[in-house]
């Protein structure tokens, strides 16, 4: 279901609310011109307490429906068999990120990366293996992150890690210590749930400032690792095209 349509739903909710809290008050204010003047107190303590669960109720239903659709977000910006971020926040949080340094220059690096032998995996041991070492990675990862930084399975078995505020030499620090727990998983396994990796790494400004530009040099940095024979982790370089 769309946010939209939920958001649209949840006010036709609010206003069939509003419309009988309406009706009620009405029909209180009806009944009370019949009543004894004795019987004027009661119905004003009745319509008074009326009044306090009708807004108590109202913020209740509100809270209700703002997270509902909070938690339809969350899941429309998630991948659902690693519980990462998926294309669609990815590209938002890209472009924030951006955004940022174009306004105060707050720099930020992107890895990406893929998992060696994924094919052979899959055709050895099985797609099951194969989908275990996809959460393997998502799990290595969301260890090794910041809070701050955003995880994400791109597709296959491509991912990113967006760092903000940090350079591209600590970026491959943090690279680093994900390849040697992929080993880590490899050996304890027998590479039957994992292989290696390989991870490619780039910033803004140093590798530029457009996501596009980012996204191909990152993608050149894993080729790079790649042909250092998977495992291993390369960087952009200043100036590389």
């Amino acid at each position: 279901m769309q946010l939209a349509s939920v958001r649209k739903e949840n006010a036709s909710i609010i206003k069939v609310f509003e419309d009988y809290s309406l009706l009620r008050r009405l029909l209180i204010e009806a009944l009370a011109k019949d009543l004894r003047g004795s019987d004027q107190e009661l119905i004003l303590v009745l319509k008074s307490l009326d009044e306090c669960f009708e807004q108590i109720f109202k913020h209740g239903l509100e809270l209700h429906m703002e997270r509902s659709s909070e938690g339809l977000q969350r899941l429309a910006d998630t991948d659902a068999m690693t519980g990462l971020f998926n294309v669609r926040h990815f590209e938002r949080r890209l472009h924030e990120n951006l955004e940022m340094f174009n306004r105060y220059q707050i720099p930020f690096s992107m890895m990406m990366i893929d998992i060696d032998g994924m094919k052979q995996l899959n055709d050895t041991e099985g797609h099951q293996m194969g989908d275990r070492a996809l959460i393997h990675l998502a799990q290595i990862m969301t260890s090794q992150k910041r809070e701050t930084d955003i995880a994400v399975r791109h597709g296959g078995d491509e991912f990113f890690l967006l760092m903000p505020g940090i350079s591209s030499g600590d970026a491959e620090s943090v690279a680093e210590r994900i390849i040697n727990d992929v080993n880590l998983i490899h050996e304890s396994t027998g590479g039957r749930e994992m292989s290696s990796v390989s991870i490619g790494v780039v910033s803004c400004p140093e590798n530029g400032t457009e996501a596009g530009l980012l996204r191909a040099r990152a993608d050149k940095a894993l080729y790079l690792a790649k042909r250092m024979g998977g495992g291993s982790v390369a960087r952009c370089r200043e100036g590389e095209k």
